[in-house]
């Protein structure tokens, strides 16, 4: 029976799903696994069941025994996988790409919501004793309809913000890498360069390839010329980090949304997290019950096709 580790303390699911055709073993804390483990884990399990802190890089991979055939990210992504490597040893490599798609859509409106609505501030304003009426200056935010929302990588979480946002009665653009049909009633897609001078609202839902990294800097922002809110549910080195402060604090933006940050986590003494026009989360896109269930089902279904079971 092939043996297989899981790296950090997850659902129960997960070895109920996987123990009736593997030998499974979980790392009992819910902490990264400590680098010096993962080199022992490489050269001792037939699969590795990663998670996104766990940094499979080719140092890592160079000690795997032969034996590893499988790694399987719990995750929709592979950022901290180096793929390539892995391939070149014979490792297959999934992600649950199919998994978050519906809790990150979702979670980009209410973190999107609760910065616009300032619902954090107002909450934190009734619990410091503040409130005493009803106040018509109070925590002013906007409305949607008619506002433009701008989408950038229109892949099913693109596409699942995209449906969101037209709830909202906001006009919906997109920019993609290439044409693709929109799917969603009333929403277009433009070039990059057009999307950057007509949005209000910028969501960010693109993978971190070597095309993306960085795209967001300051001469890009530059280029905004509505100040948007800019929401980075995709990756942290999307945005350019010192370029976004310049940005916020020259007020070239309304205000970020973050949900992800380069480097992640940030600092606690870092300017993003304690300016009043940002918003910074610690990546909880996925962060559903629901959303952790049908991850450790994909991952189970990735394991069986990885060793052809």
């Amino acid at each position: 029976m092939k043996k297989i580790f899981i790296t950090r303390k997850l659902t129960p699911l997960l070895s109920e799903l996987l123990t009736a055709d593997f030998e499974v073993v979980s790392h009992s804390e819910n902490a990264v696994l400590p680098r010096e483990k993962l080199l022992e884990v490489v050269r001792t399990y037939d699969g590795i069941l990663s998670t996104m802190p766990d940094k499979i890089d080719r140092e890592v991979l160079s000690e795997a025994g032969s034996q590893l055939k499988v790694i399987c990210n719990y995750a929709s992504g592979l950022d901290n996988i180096d793929v390539a490597a892995a391939r070149e040893r014979g490792i297959s490599v999934f992600n649950a790409s199919n998994a978050v798609t519906h809790s990150t859509a979702d979670f980009t409106f209410a973190a999107f919501l609760s910065f616009l609505r300032k619902i954090s501030k107002g909450q934190a304003f009734v619990r410091e004793g503040k409130w005493i009426s009803w106040d018509p200056w109070l925590f002013l935010g906007e409305d949607l309809p008619g506002k433009t929302f701008g989408i950038l990588g229109y892949g099913r979480i693109g596409k699942a913000v995209a449906r969101r946002a037209r709830g909202f009665d906001l006009n919906v653009i997109f920019s993609h890498y290439r044409e693709v049909d929109p799917e969603v009633p009333g929403v277009k897609q433009v070039p990059w360069e057009e999307m950057l001078e007509q949005v209000d609202y910028l969501s960010l839902h693109v993978p971190a390839t070597a095309e993306t990294i960085g795209m967001i800097d300051y001469p890009t922002i530059q280029k905004m010329s509505k100040r948007p809110i800019i929401i980075n549910m995709a990756r942290g080195p999307v945005v350019k980090t010192d370029d976004l402060v310049r940005a916020l604090e020259q007020n070239l933006l309304r205000g970020a949304v973050l949900d992800v940050t380069d480097p992640e986590p940030l600092p606690a003494n870092h300017p993003l997290c304690h300016m009043e026009n940002c918003l910074v989360v610690p990546h909880l896109g996925s962060s559903t019950i629901d959303c952790r269930e049908i991850t450790a089902r994909e991952t189970a279904a990735n394991f069986k096709k990885g060793f052809n079971i």
